[in-house]
């Protein structure tokens, strides 16, 4: 009778540990999403933009740290010295080195503002800033928008 009671128990063990190693394996991808979306997408990312030059349009700096294996989409909005919106341009990102900073480069207008449209947008006359924001996802598939990164005020 003890023999038996004790098979039973180890069959019902090694059932519940195989139930539990598939349910695992299943939700693997929703555990790792569920982290993903609980992180700060702030640690997920940093970049800076800087208006430089004496020619107009002006060349931009522009450096990234990616700190998580990121795809995206960039928006480089265009706002005057009040925070109003002049213009913007959208392109893909993708960052695939986690914990890889690149060194700011230095870009022409119309190279840091192509994107999906091949026209960058015209030099605003009056004092303006570059903002960078960016939508980003994670291979798990955790998708989140990233703080805005500005330049400081440039007066043409």
């Amino acid at each position: 009778m003890k023999s038996e009671i004790r098979k039973w128990a180890g069959d019902e063990f090694r059932n519940w540990l195989l139930i539990a190693v598939i349910g695992l394996a299943l939700g693997y991808q929703h555990i790792l999403r569920a982290i993903d979306e609980a992180s700060h997408p702030a640690t997920w990312m940093r970049a800076t933009v800087e208006i430089e030059g004496n020619t107009s349009p002006p060349d931009l700096r522009y450096g990234v740290c990616a700190f998580r294996a990121i795809d995206g989409v960039w928006t480089a909005v265009l706002y005057d010295a009040e925070g109003r919106r002049i213009d913007s341009r959208k392109g893909a990102g993708r960052y695939t080195s986690p914990d890889k900073c690149d060194p700011a480069e230095l870009w022409s207008w119309h190279d840091f503002f192509t994107g999906y449209r091949p026209d960058p947008p015209a030099e605003p006359d009056e004092p303006y800033r570059v903002c960078l924001t960016y939508r980003m996802s994670l291979a798990s598939g955790a998708t989140a928008d990233s703080v805005r990164f500005c330049s400081r005020v440039y007066r043409p």
